[in-house]
């Protein structure tokens, strides 16, 4: 379903006209409920395709690099990297240090690092994750373009009031979802109200989703032989 149709349904669930729920209103709801859907489903997914971005960052020799008077850090001191402003989750990082060949990092806490993490003496690829950053190990020693390749969950951007044609970013099979979550947020309105139903409803069609995402890529095709003809089970 796209927004439009989406907002038709909850017209549809609640008996109300689009004189009294403006697609401003339905628009600011749906983006709300959006991130909570969201969020649900990277938990149930594990990070198997759903909202993920790749990115490339330049690393930056940090052998030269000084806080300036003002306190500030500048890019890639000691290591540091900040997140994408979207980003919700790290996913993989690779890292190079030839421009050409790349390594998956390996990512650990600050405290698994029996070394020094003023002077790290990480000498195989390794990323901590510290004030919404990156710290890369060991720390840049030559300006390297494209250096650190990211794969992350990102955070979705806000609808405006007139992407009507546009759909939100789950299986468009379990889109009925979202109409029952703006019926419900419309009945809890003040004198409006909340059928009964519309909450059941509700609970399935989230079971449904989760579930679909649960499962996705849970099937496994084996290939056999039998009377020498080729078959799934």
């Amino acid at each position: 379903m796209n927004n439009q149709q989406i907002f038709n349904e909850f017209y549809a669930i609640t008996g109300v006209t689009s004189a009294e729920a403006s697609n401003e209103y339905l628009m600011n709801g749906l983006n709300a409920i959006r991130g909570k859907i969201v969020l649900d489903t990277l938990q149930v997914t594990g990070d198997h395709n759903f909202q993920e971005k790749f990115i490339k960052v330049d690393l930056v020799n940090a052998d030269n690099l000084t806080i300036g008077g003002d306190g500030q850090a500048p890019l890639g001191y000691n290591g540091e990297y900040p997140f994408e402003s979207d980003l919700i989750r790290p996913v993989r990082v690779e890292i190079t240090t030839d421009g050409t060949n790349y390594t998956p990092a390996k990512f650990y806490d600050m405290n698994q690092n029996p070394g020094s993490e003023v002077v790290p003496n990480i000498t195989t690829p390794h990323v901590m994750f510290e004030r919404d950053s990156f710290f890369v190990r060991p720390v840049p020693k030559a300006d390297i373009t494209g250096g650190m390749c990211i794969w992350y969950e990102y955070r979705q951007a806000d609808f405006a009031a007139t992407d009507l044609t546009k759909s939100p970013e789950t299986e468009p099979n379990t889109h009925l979802e979202y109409a029952y979550e703006l019926a419900i947020r419309w009945g809890m309105k003040p004198n409006n109200k909340v059928e009964r139903d519309w909450r059941a409803e509700l609970k399935e069609l989230r079971k449904t989703r989760r579930k679909f995402y649960l499962n996705r890529f849970k099937k496994q095709n084996k290939v056999t032989s039998v009377y020498n003809m080729m078959r799934f089970r």
